[in-house]
């Protein structure tokens, strides 16, 4: 319900309610999720035209590849409301720990072997329960392959 996740997000401190008029109201764009909820988007292009940005590109599918090349465990961790965290947020989040990509809200977690992987992800898991961040169940754990945004990559 949309009344639902606006008070929900306003609850939060992530929204609030605007009285007057303002020249920087966008309108919300409905998603499902595949859990069965909704993701409130906001189409930013006209406040977007005021903003100066700080660039921060996502990994390249080379990069990516190059990182996952030896690995033969992954993890994929899908961050619930990550889409009011930047990419450079998530990014500065995981600084320092081996083993682990980030995409949008969607992290890879990698070893080279079972023991590794799991001591990447421990520490991952770690880092993001001290910063409160919150996981969606759609998290997939020691698998041999995993989805990225160009090809699979897997133990073979």
């Amino acid at each position: 319900d949309v009344e639902k996740e606006l008070q929900r997000l306003e609850n939060l401190d992530i929204i609030e309610q605007v009285v007057g008029p303002t020249p920087w109201v966008s309108p919300i764009v409905v998603v499902p999720k595949k859990t069965g909820e909704i993701r409130l988007c906001v189409d930013m292009r006209e406040a977007n035209k005021a903003v100066q940005r700080e660039k921060h590109p996502m990994p390249t599918v080379d990069e990516l590849i190059t990182d996952l090349n030896s690995a033969t465990a992954f993890s994929t961790l899908d961050l619930a409301s990550a889409s009011e965290i930047f990419q450079n947020e998530i990014a500065n989040l995981l600084v320092g720990l081996p083993g682990c990509k980030n995409i949008s809200d969607y992290i890879i977690v990698y070893g080279r072997d079972d023991t590794e992987h799991d001591e990447n992800l421990r520490d991952v898991l770690t880092r993001l329960q001290e910063n409160n961040a919150k996981l969606f169940n759609l998290a997939l754990f020691s698998c041999k392959r995993v989805n990225t945004p160009g090809p699979s990559v897997s133990t073979k």
